[in-house]
């Protein structure tokens, strides 16, 4: 997933600096998200947009997916799995 600048480059969030995106990459903070799709639903006046970020410490096998519902809000509902470990309890014989 682009981590560039949030992976957008005409946003309102699109404020924050290059080097504020080195810092977090430097934290393997990751942001989660796909500049491709549309989180937002636009109006009459505005277009849709993809505002919505998720942010983390990186992980493998994440996924995130816009769904197509709404809940009484003009963002979608944002779908995000994190694949977990489970250690089980380690054994003294």
């Amino acid at each position: 997933m682009p981590r560039t600048l949030f992976g957008v480059t005409h946003a309102p969030y699109a404020l924050a600096s290059p080097q504020l995106n080195d810092t977090l990459n430097g934290a393997q903070i990751t942001f989660y998200h796909n500049p491709n799709s549309i989180t937002r639903e636009g109006n009459k006046r505005q277009q849709s947009t993809m505002p919505d970020l998720t942010v983390g410490l990186e992980a493998r096998d994440v996924t995130w997916i816009v769904t197509n519902e709404r809940l009484l809000s003009d963002h979608y509902i944002i779908q995000i799995t994190i694949p977990t470990c489970i250690r089980s309890p380690k054994r003294e014989i």
